[in-house]
């Protein structure tokens, strides 16, 4: 269930009588600025689809008029067409009954808050309207294989081979030569047993 959310304060918003309109052009403020009712807080609150721009008593928060806004229909809020600043409200009481009046900012930074709320409620109803997508109707992904399908799976990096050196089983690093077919020779006898060492010169 939505809360009721307020939009914007206005401090300071002017109301004026307005007479009938005459031209099919819209509102002119010229012609009602000088016809003062109110002075008083505006505050925008919207709920749901639901916007309602309250004029209230600065002091005792009493309701002076409200205007529900709808999206979907003209007429709630009309600028007129002589000022940025001036607008007309379709004003309407508890018992259904409605009546215009002219809505005047002594800014037009304030004017411009002011639009940007009503815009800002606009487009959360046209999101609210959006179908939200289910999970389940989205397309399920098949991550089967197919046939003749096969799954590579490298496991780290295969490590390249190092040489070494073989060393000779004296421990130096030089490998002895294979015994010469011809040359001197040098024997000695260790333990009674005769071993044969061969040096190549």
């Amino acid at each position: 269930m939505s809360q009721e959310r307020t939009l914007l304060v206005i401090p300071e918003c002017n109301a004026f009588k307005i007479p009938p309109l005459q031209t099919s052009k819209g509102f002119t403020c010229s012609e009602w600025q000088g016809n003062h009712i109110w002075t008083g807080r505006m505050r925008i609150v919207s709920n749901g689809e639901q916007c309602i721009i309250r004029l209230e008593d600065t002091n005792t928060d009493r309701i002076f008029g409200q205007c529900f806004y709808n999206v979907d229909k003209e007429g709630d809020v009309t600028p007129v067409i002589d000022s940025s600043r001036f607008f007309v409200l379709k004003i309407q009481n508890s018992q259904g009954r409605h009546a215009f009046i002219g809505i005047g900012f002594e800014e037009r930074a304030t004017a411009f808050d002011f639009n940007v709320a009503l815009e800002e409620h606009r487009n959360n109803v046209i999101e609210m309207r959006q179908p939200k997508k289910k999970l389940s109707d989205e397309p399920k992904k098949d991550y089967s294989l197919k046939e003749g399908q096969k799954i590579k799976i490298s496991i780290g990096q295969s490590k390249k081979k190092k040489t070494r050196t073989k060393k000779t089983t004296g421990g130096g690093l030089f490998k002895l030569a294979p015994p010469p077919k011809s040359g001197n020779s040098v024997r000695t006898k260790k333990s009674g047993q005769q071993q044969e060492s061969w040096v190549k010169f």
